[in-house]
């Protein structure tokens, strides 16, 4: 009850607000006047006993906070005071206020945008049911050469699966999945290609996943002639325009090129739709088909993947464990061969790997530096704002001084200091989550390669994993707000400590130009720490910022200016001879089209890292006993004759490829400089003959010409070995050694990539060759259509994002490290009035003050550099894999950032060491 009647009290309090001052004040009164009348019953004079009376009293201010500083209330109104001071003083202080706030801001922003990215990606699990319960076999042999990675393999055959099904008791359950990197269905536009996965039905119980629209697949799915199949959230808006209708509706899927025959064009029903952020195993998944008892899959000599869950209560180490027991039994050991070498010490051969470690692991190195990176652009941030509130303490010694005199405490003053910082990041902490929204969405654009067709499969759709989850949600609201919090924290320390120290007696007597050099030692520091920070990020983004200029500037071996390349996808009725037909013809038109110079057609164009072999490669002199294992066997590329032509590539001996070589007549090869230097050293390989599969028994081609390497998967890969052949004696060749048609398409036809040569912008050309396509052939669909500069630089996604925003956060460094040189010396040449006023009335020149000055600002420029340089030296050697053809002591690199630095925290040095230097001595030597 006393409880209540309290808390009825404050409330009362708390409502009369002003008038329970009044009432307080007047106690006060009562009570001094009192005191004074009982001073005088004792013969004091009344100027006597009032100056008694007060002095036992005290300040009035203190008595009254002290008495009435009891209850919430009381901590309500004076924090509110504390607020309102807070907001006046900051006010009258314009320029102070606008910097900490864009300063903090800026922090904030930055830090919670790139967090966002690395909570989701590395952080947050991933959103399937228990996913740190879903796990992968991993099979290890040694590295090929001494000090490498060790070779992973994570792909097993249907039978091993089941085997390891049957026997295993640490995994609750094992899914199978394969994807074919070609899926035909028909739409009114043409046929088009998917991307997809066939799986086993238990997949989506396994993971735990739910469709968005009917169903997952289950084990009805399982029975011959199910003919059931699941599409993704995009392809039911892509191709069926959001169909609420879907469920049901038929859709016939054709597999080709190795997998031909796992779905055969059979009308499948639609049972389900995904969710879009639902892109297990592969991002951008079209379709889900399920894996029937009688699918051809169950026999297929290749691999697919293998998701399993572990069991409740088992170990990493036991599922471990047991893995290399049913590994061994499962895949004996060979006894020759790259795979019989030794493992390294401690390592194993099977291992039970989490599956978010396959999804992030090329991304880890990347996130992680960033993550540290604006790391310590916050901690500039921080030590930022606090030179600011430093200086700006200094200048208030006097007021606080007067604070304290008049009764104030010093927790008080404290509390004081500490709203205002408080205040100071609630402002820039909101403005800095409106950055950290519009950050994550050009952290978004940036790692988004924007690719089409089949890249989105070959550059991974963006660098980022999970890009699609990246969001500021509420924990990263949170998360702005705690580390405004941290932030209002680190940078009210110091200036708590230093102004709830003074001497007020002291302050009050010295002149504001003296007493500083503690304050001016802590802000030369702070700045120092500054410039060594912003070093190491310059370095690290100097870095990165070399290696991506070398890479666009990097010799391809073709020529991407003026190119349009564009991909087809034929009906799934069309034989190979139509197929043949489809490329001669549109070949014929193209080449007449005005603006067109050149034309050709290649089975895979550059870059989209698709790599094919027809057997041992057998050069004039060896066997193929002689040539079977080599590490580097040669890749053939099926081309038409005018190919290399169209793509500018360099003819380095012999002769091109020509109409005559179709396939009727002798074999030819066109060979690049890798394979001519690899199989012919020295010697000139332009008529000599070679097997291309080992086959002795059928006629050798014979090699008419050497060309300049092509860098056809990544432009950060060494070229490979490879060969060029007419696709007409690709169709030849694999037919006389009875390879399946679908072997013999996937080898001559692939994925139909065409290529043009313009005489300008080859985008204008767009339209015409579309409208081309279809008047040759109105069935046939455009998988995707754009500037080969375009895919260029889309394939450059990963280290352009790196190079950006490792550039941004080290910019960022820089200015508000200049930011903080300026600020220090601007205030040290404001300390210092009287003295350069002195120094100037009794001689020194004008360059005698600006030396004295920059000295000081360039021997803090100094000593930060000095030490970030030495930071870096051991820091950058981390990230080495990020880069290409630059070594992490790049001495240009290191040179380039010393210079950078020094011009800039030249000019933030010199702006007020030049005002120092046109200070009137008079005015001056007035100066208080």
């Amino acid at each position: 009850m006393r409880t209540f009647r309290r808390f009825l009290h404050d409330i009362r309090a708390l409502i009369r607000g002003r008038r329970t001052d009044d009432d307080l004040s007047d106690e006060l009164d009562t009570f001094l006047e009192a005191s004074v009348a009982h001073k005088m019953q004792s013969g004091m004079s009344r100027k006597e006993a009032t100056r008694t009376a007060r002095l036992e009293m005290g300040s009035t201010l203190a008595v009254r906070d002290a008495v009435g500083d009891v209850g919430w209330t009381a901590t309500w109104e004076a924090t509110w005071r504390d607020v309102r001071y807070g907001v006046r003083s900051l006010a009258r202080n314009g320029s102070f206020t606008l910097a900490a706030v864009t300063t903090l801001a800026l922090g904030v922003g930055v830090t919670t945008a790139v967090f966002s990215v690395v909570n989701t990606v590395l952080l947050q699990p991933l959103p399937y049911r228990d996913s740190d319960q879903l796990v992968r076999i991993v099979e290890r042999a040694a590295p090929t050469t001494a000090g490498g990675p060790l070779l992973r393999r994570t792909s097993m055959r249907w039978s091993e699966m089941v085997e390891w099904r049957a026997r295993g008791t640490t995994l609750s359950d094992l899914a199978y999945t394969i994807s074919p990197p070609t899926t035909l269905m028909p739409t009114p536009e043409g046929s088009a290609r998917l991307s997809g996965t066939l799986v086993s039905s238990n997949l989506f119980s396994i993971l735990g996943a739910h469709a968005l629209l009917g169903r997952t697949l289950d084990t009805r799915d399982q029975a011959p002639g199910s003919n059931t199949v699941v599409i993704s959230a995009g392809a039911w808006q892509r191709y069926f325009q959001g169909d609420p209708a879907i469920i049901g509706r038929t859709v016939a899927l054709k597999t080709l090129g190795f997998e031909a025959g796992f779905l055969d064009g059979t009308p499948l029903t639609i049972v389900g739709v995904m969710p879009r952020d639902f892109d297990y195993p592969v991002p951008y998944c079209d379709y889900w088909a399920p894996i029937t008892k009688a699918s051809p899959l169950l026999a297929w000599p290749g691999s697919g993947s293998v998701i399993a869950r572990m069991r409740d209560g088992v170990s990493a180490e036991a599922a471990t464990d047991e893995a290399n027991v049913l590994g061994e039994a499962l895949r004996p050991k060979p006894t020759s061969g790259p795979l019989s070498q030794p493992l390294p010490q401690g390592a194993r051969r099977f291992d039970v790997e989490p599956i978010k470690e396959q999804a992030i692991a090329a991304s880890r190195l990347a996130l992680t530096t960033l993550a540290l990176a604006v790391g310590v652009v916050l901690l500039i941030v921080c030590a930022n704002v606090a030179i600011l509130l430093l200086a700006r303490g200094t200048a208030r010694h006097r007021e606080i001084a007067v604070r304290l005199a008049i009764g104030a405490s010093r927790s008080r003053i404290a509390r004081q200091l500490l709203t205002e910082s408080v205040i100071l990041c609630v402002i820039g902490g909101g403005l800095g989550v409106l950055l950290a929204v519009g950050g994550v969405h050009v952290l978004r654009s940036l790692a988004s390669s924007n690719a089409q067709g089949p890249f989105l499969i070959s550059f991974g759709g963006a660098m980022i994993p999970r890009l699609h989850e990246v969001v500021v949600d509420g924990r990263m609201l949170a998360i702005a707000l705690g580390l405004s919090a941290f932030t209002a924290l680190v940078i009210s320390v110091l200036p708590m400590l230093k102004l709830s120290r003074i001497d007020h007696v002291q302050a009050m007597g010295l002149r504001a130009a003296s007493g500083v050099h503690n304050d001016t030692r802590l802000r030369n520091l702070l700045v120092a720490g500054q410039v060594a920070t912003a070093t190491v990020l310059l370095v690290g983004a100097g870095l990165l910022v070399n290696s991506f200029g070398r890479l666009t500037r990097v010799d391809p071996g073709w020529n991407a200016s003026g190119l349009l390349t564009f991909y087809l996808v034929a009906p799934q009725e069309y034989t190979t001879q139509r197929k043949a037909m489809l490329i001669d013809e549109l070949l014929v038109e193209l080449r007449r089209t005005p603006g067109v110079q050149a034309a050709g057609f290649t089975y895979a164009g550059p870059l989209l890292a698709l790599i094919d072999h027809v057997g041992v490669f057998v050069p004039p002199g060896r066997t193929p006993q002689e040539m079977r294992g080599i590490p580097d066997v040669p890749q053939i590329r099926s081309v038409s004759h005018d190919f290399l032509q169209a793509m500018g590539v360099r003819l380095l001996a012999g002769r091109w490829l020509e109409p005559r070589d179709d396939g009727g007549a002798p074999p030819v090869i066109v060979v690049n400089r890798s394979l001519a230097r690899r199989f012919f050293g020295s010697e000139d390989p332009v008529g000599q003959m070679v097997h291309l599969d080992g086959r002795m028994d059928l006629p050798p081609q014979q090699v008419v010409g050497v060309v300049d390497d092509m860098r056809q998967a990544r432009l950060d890969r060494e070229p490979a070995p490879q060969f060029f052949v007419d696709y007409r004696q690709v169709l030849a060749l694999t037919q006389a050694r009875q390879m399946p048609v679908p072997a013999q398409e996937r080898l001559a036809f692939g994925f139909l990539s065409f290529v043009v040569r313009t005489d300008g912008d080859p985008a204008r050309l767009i339209g015409t060759v579309r409208s081309l396509i279809g008047r040759v052939d109105s069935n046939v669909g455009i998988d995707a259509m754009l500037p080969m500069e375009q895919l260029v630089a889309s394939s450059l996604t990963r280290q352009r994002f790196y190079a950006s925003v490792m550039g941004v956060f080290a910019a960022i460094a820089v200015l508000l490290s200049a930011v903080g040189i300026y600020g220090v010396l601007a205030y040290a040449v404001g300390q210092r009035t009287r003295e350069f006023g002195i120094r100037t009335a009794l001689g020194a020149r004008g360059r005698d003050v600006l030396a004295l000055v920059l000295r000081q600002g360039l021997l803090i420029t100094c000593i930060g550099i000095g030490i970030g340089l030495a930071g870096a030296i051991a820091l950058t050697r981390y990230i080495e894999e990020m880069l290409y053809d630059v070594k992490p002591l790049d001495p240009l690199t290191y040179v380039a950032v010393v210079a950078l630095f020094a011009a800039v925290t030249s000019i933030a040095s010199y702006l007020p060491a030049r005002r120092a230097t046109r200070i009137d001595p008079m005015t001056a030597l007035r100066y208080e």
